[in-house]
């Protein structure tokens, strides 16, 4: 793997657990900027055009937020396939919540799928599906 392949790697990783730290920090705005003008989040439950839908996004997560305090997502296994500045990445995702008496639950647990693309020199999120275990297409 070349210097310039192997910065792509770290650059997705990176774009990956800036979207969770900021998802689980409540900042929405935030959450927008790592997806392209046109990037669409496919959730679990709906689906969001990043930019334009970011207030109803953040009425739906502050509502998931609600019924489970403190959440977390954590993701393993990052697998990118990276075509010049597009790229196909594949990750598995685990979300916990801690109750206020510190019992902590598996909140969530599937995968996610997602095309990106390399906008100005930044990896971009074009799509983000989660697929949760259990529902179709989670395998």
């Amino acid at each position: 793997m070349g210097n310039d392949a192997l910065a792509d790697e770290v650059a997705i990783q990176k774009l990956i657990y800036r979207y969770n730290r900021l998802t689980d920090a409540g900042d929405f705005e935030g959450w927008a900027s790592c997806f392209a003008p046109d990037g669409v989040f496919k959730g679990a439950y709906e689906e969001f055009r990043a930019h334009a839908d970011v207030d109803r996004f953040a009425e739906h997560a502050r509502g998931l937020m609600e019924k489970m305090p403190n959440l977390r997502h954590f993701v393993t296994n990052i697998e990118a396939e990276v075509t010049g500045d597009t790229a196909t990445v594949r990750s598995f995702l685990l979300m916990t919540s801690t109750t206020p008496a510190g019992g902590t639950n598996f909140a969530m647990v599937g995968r996610s799928d997602d095309e990106l693309v390399k906008i100005g020199g930044n990896w971009l999120f074009r799509s983000r599906t989660t697929h949760l275990d259990g529902s179709e297409g989670a395998s």
